[in-house]
C-alpha cells in the first residue's frame, strides 16, 4: 500500500495541503528532497517550517533543508539517543508536548 492510498483510506486527505510520497522523489531521507518539494508546493521558505520526526534521518533531512528547527519524538521509531546525536533541537515524548515546544521556537 502507498502513502496516497493510506492517506484516502483512512479518509484524511482532506486535511491535507501537501502530500510528497516515495514515488515523487529519487533521494529520500536524509536528503531533503522530500522537505524541498513539499515547501516548493506549500510556497513556504525553509526558515518558516519545522519538521518534527520520530528518526535520526527526520533530523538530518530537516537540517539538510535549513528547517527553523528540529523536533525529535520518541514514540515512534527512533529512540531519545538516536535524535539526541542527531541533533534534534528539541525532543519530546508525545505529540501534546509539541505546543510548549512550538511556543519555545516562537519566542525566538
Amino acid at each position: 500500500m502507498s502513502a496516497p492510498q493510506d492517506v484516502k483510506d483512512y479518509d484524511i486527505d482532506q486535511y491535507l495541503d501537501v502530500l510528497v510520497s516515495a514515488s515523487d522523489i529519487a533521494k529520500h531521507k536524509p536528503d531533503p528532497e522530500g522537505i524541498d518539494l513539499a515547501l516548493s508546493r506549500l510556497k513556504v521558505r525553509p526558515e518558516e517550517a519545522i519538521m518534527v520526526g520520530d528518526m535520526a534521518t527526520d533530523i538530518q533531512a530537516a537540517q539538510a533543508a535549513k528547517l527553523a528547527a528540529t523536533v525529535g519524538i520518541t514514540h515512534g521509531m527512533g529512540s531519545k539517543q538516536s535524535l539526541d546525536a542527531a541533533g534534534a533541537d528539541y525532543i519530546i515524548d508525545s505529540l501534546t508536548d509539541l505546543s510548549a515546544v512550538l511556543a519555545k521556537i516562537e519566542q525566538k
